[in-house]
């Protein structure tokens, strides 16, 4: 399995039956007005990710 994927990867993946969980890890200080979130991901905060 890859560590990446393409945009139109992602694209296909999220239109199937059971799409894939997607986490953004990003500092609750950059969320505000982020307009490339995408949408169904899930936020954690990267500090405590691994919990």
């Amino acid at each position: 399995m890859n560590d990446t994927v393409t945009p139109e990867e992602l694209e296909t993946m999220l239109k199937e039956q059971i799409p894939p969980k997607i986490i953004k890890v990003r500092r609750a200080s950059d969320l505000p007005g982020d307009p490339s979130s995408i949408p169904g991901a899930e936020w954690k905060d990267p500090e405590k990710v691994a919990e």
